[in-house]
């Protein structure tokens, strides 16, 4: 009779399970099988010796791992043996190895994990496998290493289930796979909103503000003045609103943020840093002081404090407190002080000023409020004597111009050249005209001032 054909294992197959049937092809008359089972290539070491088999397929069970098999069969025949069939070698596979982290029903595992799983030792790489399914459909990452027994992989979902398997495999042979294990992500960081990132001119008192994740989220929130944030300002765990009111204690200071969201206590991992910039500090106002009153309404000089770091200021004069209309709004200033050479007279007015750099603007400052008195007259034009004039008698007439909406004049005349009218020598008040006759009360060849 002519040999059987064994299938499906052919010569060199390789991974093979450990639990396994063999099958060969039907002989054409009614007949036995006789199989055998090596170990070893030269069929001194069999594990299965049968003789007398009646179906064409046999079952072998825990069989070795990673080890070479070689198998043949022949059928028998009342009158006489077939010739034994070509002989197939198979090699099973290698065995699988223990997951141990992410641990099964792992929670709160982050996005960049690490996996770990036991050795096999005859292995030279293994095969990693993260799914959102367990059929391993919806594939996150399959990734062939090499002599490891740890992977960080990066996950794209947050609060999401995945499962994970590995199996050892290599150009000579592949392993079973693990069992499958399953885990679920952190949640998500939440996006920051305010104050934006890189951002400037920010006001001290400030509102964080942050996305919400879900409802039933808290959040952690840290504040450094360091981008490492190894200089600590705030740091508030288990906030439950999506902002946090601070006062920053310096203008002009670059600051850093971010947030964590923690769901069931598990911890997200830290959002984005996002870095700004504090404003200047707004002017403090000098004068004229608040609330004065009689202030002159010609040349009247308005003066603030520097601020550090300022390059120009916006000065603001108004008669209503709102500053819907403005009597005056200069920008560009680049001193401290700004002159009004003319406002109303009996009237009440409002002003402010802030200041300016490069980043942005500072807020205004606090807004001041004066009175104007009455206009004030105009000088008086010495006339006559005239200045530099000699041999003048001791009886004179001191004469100056007319002043509009005057009703007297004082006068004073001094010999002192340096500092004079300190202690004048003469001093009348309340004259009524023009014209005053006056003895001079002085000696000889004096030179005098009015």
């Amino acid at each position: 009779p002519p040999r059987s054909t064994l299938f499906p294992y052919t010569t060199l197959f390789r991974s093979i399970p450990i639990n396994l049937t063999l099958s060969w092809s039907e002989a054409s008359y009614e007949t036995s099988y006789s199989l055998q089972v090596y170990t070893t290539p030269t069929f001194d070491e069999y594990i299965v010796n049968e003789t007398q088999l009646t179906a064409t397929t046999y079952s072998l069970t825990n069989l070795e791992h990673n080890k070479d098999y070689i198998w043949k069969v022949k059928s028998n025949d009342p009158n006489c043996q077939t010739l034994w069939s070509e002989a197939a070698r198979f090699t099973t596979s290698y065995r699988n190895m223990n997951l141990l982290y992410p641990k099964d029903g792992e929670e709160c595992v982050t996005l960049n994990a690490t996996f770990e799983w036991g050795q096999v030792i005859e292995a030279f790489g293994y095969r990693i496998q993260v799914a959102r399914d367990e059929e391993f459909a919806d594939i996150v990452f399959d990734e062939l290493l090499g002599v490891v027994t740890e992977y960080e992989g990066t996950l794209l979902d947050n609060s999401t289930v995945h499962y994970w398997r590995v199996r050892a495999e290599d150009q000579w042979n592949t392993g079973d796979w693990s069992f499958v294990f399953q885990f679920k992500t952190t949640p998500s960081p939440p996006a920051l909103i305010f104050p934006e990132n890189e951002s400037s001119n920010i006001d001290v008192n400030l509102n964080f503000q942050w996305e919400q994740v879900n409802e039933n989220a808290f959040y952690d929130f840290l504040l450094s003045k360091n981008s490492d944030f190894s200089d600590t300002l705030v740091y508030e765990i288990d906030l439950n609103t999506e902002g946090y009111e601070y006062s920053l204690p310096e203008f002009f200071m670059d600051y850093y943020w971010k947030v964590r969201t923690n769901v069931d206590n598990c911890r997200s991992e830290w959002s984005d840093v996002f870095t700004f910039k504090t404003s200047i500090p707004a002017p403090i106002l000098l004068l004229p002081e608040n609330h004065s009153d009689k202030q002159a309404n010609k040349q009247l000089l308005f003066q603030w404090e520097d601020v550090p770091n300022a390059e120009t200021y916006v000065f603001q004069l108004s008669k209503d407190i709102d500053f819907e209309t403005s009597v005056e709004y200069a920008i560009g200033i680049q001193s401290s002080t700004y002159l009004m050479p003319l406002l109303e007279e009996l009237t009440e007015y409002y002003w402010r000023v802030f200041a300016v750099n490069e980043h942005g603007r500072s807020n205004w400052s606090e807004v001041f409020t004066f009175t104007t008195g009455a206009s004030l007259p105009n000088r008086p034009i010495p006339i006559s004597p005239i200045s530099g004039s000699v041999k003048i008698p001791k009886d004179m007439s001191i004469v100056w111009s007319l002043v509009d909406d005057a009703t007297s004049y004082d006068i004073q005349i001094d010999t002192v050249e340096t500092n004079p009218f300190t202690n004048p020598i003469m001093e009348i008040s309340n004259i009524t005209d023009t014209t005053r006759s006056e003895e001079r009360r002085v000696g000889k060849e004096c030179r005098s001032r009015w």
